[in-house]
């Protein structure tokens, strides 16, 4: 009888410690703790040369992918030039254009976008829309008509980042891209005939200040 009883406390102490420990949580493993960097990023451009001129930027890039490698840009640009129109009574008469430049692409990191230097490359598409004007020649006559429109341009770049890391937030670099307009519209604003062309050159540079977040 005393060795029944013995056997009946070990097994209900077994029992007690097999309960409180399933209701103890689970230990978190080491390798979940991995830190990512910041999926989204913020840049403004002080700087940006394209087509339509010199101006500015902002764009908000988002990675998409676990590896942080892969990311949708989306860059929105200013820009102003002066166009010359000639010289008249010793006085020399320009205008201003301006142009807005949207450029959504996706970004390709091949090493990261986490180390110090980080270079990125991708395809992008893009369209301008903005002031135009130049001289129209005039089949019969010997002068050259002035006229002013508006222009649109649509085509596809394929477009390259260098961005130095200043900190794990802040970084500064910049970015190229060079394609061609697939499609471009010129329309006259005195008579509303539309001008289309095809196949143009497009440049774009930049200098971008950016924080991660």
């Amino acid at each position: 009888m005393m060795r029944i009883k013995i056997n009946l406390a070990i097994l209900l102490a077994l029992g007690v410690c097999q309960v409180s420990a399933f209701g103890k949580k689970p230990e978190p493993l080491a390798n979940n703790s991995v830190k990512y960097a910041p999926l989204n990023a913020i840049r403004f451009s002080p700087i940006s040369v394209f087509y339509g001129g010199v101006g500015i930027g902002l764009s908000y890039e988002r990675f998409i992918d676990k590896a942080q490698r892969i990311s949708f840009n989306l860059p929105v640009y200013a820009g102003i030039r002066n166009y010359f129109i000639g010289n008249y009574q010793n006085r020399v008469d320009t205008e201003n254009n301006y142009s807005f430049l949207i450029n959504p692409g996706v970004r390709l990191y091949p090493r990261g976008h986490s180390r110090k230097m980080v270079y990125a490359i991708g395809p992008s598409v893009f369209m301008t829309y903005g002031t135009e004007n130049g001289f129209k020649q005039e089949l019969f006559n010997s002068f050259n008509e002035y006229s002013k429109g508006t222009e649109m341009r649509v085509g596809s770049m394929i477009n390259n980042s260098l961005t130095f890391n200043v900190s794990p937030k802040i970084n500064v670099g910049m970015e190229a891209g060079i394609g061609v307009s697939l499609y471009t519209s010129l329309v006259n604003s005195s008579t509303q005939l539309n001008s289309v062309g095809v196949i143009e050159p497009m440049g774009l540079f930049s200098f971008q200040i950016g924080y991660k977040f």
